[in-house]
């Protein structure tokens, strides 16, 4: 199974039904998850832009929107200029699926500069969703 990153970097709250543990879709996540860190890690703009369906929207901390993959990878890039090298850690504190297709997960990411700066910390909601036998 694939998924993809349809929102990130949202703070969110939202209730869950009890859903079953679902082994198999956690493991696509954590894929999808490893698979972000290492074109992060890379300046991969390419790579992340994969991880995000078309209609992908991403709020920032100060509740800035970018609107479509192309977006939210033009976010990328500027961060990628504006601190090249940089690298990232994942902390997922929840996944909580919301019925047969949808799931939520919610963490915190930390950015360490390259340059020796100090890292940044954010909070992320991230929502996915299953189409067809893929996880957008």
């Amino acid at each position: 199974m694939t998924f993809a990153v349809v929102m990130c970097t949202v703070a969110a709250s939202l209730a869950a039904e009890e859903a079953p543990t679902r082994p198999e879709d956690r493991k696509a996540i954590a894929a999808l998850t490893a698979e972000f860190i290492a074109a992060y890690d890379k300046g991969d703009l390419q790579a992340l832009a994969k991880l995000f369906v078309p209609a992908a929207r991403s709020i920032d901390e100060e509740g800035q929107v970018a609107q479509g993959r192309e977006a939210i990878v033009g976010r990328f890039a500027a961060a990628f200029a504006d601190s090249p090298g940089s690298k990232i850690t994942i902390a997922p504190a929840s996944l909580e699926f919301l019925g047969p297709d949808a799931a939520v997960e919610t963490g915190s990411a930390t950015v360490t500069p390259a340059d020796g700066r100090a890292p940044t910390v954010t909070a992320y909601s991230v929502v996915y969703l299953q189409i067809g036998r893929a996880h957008v």
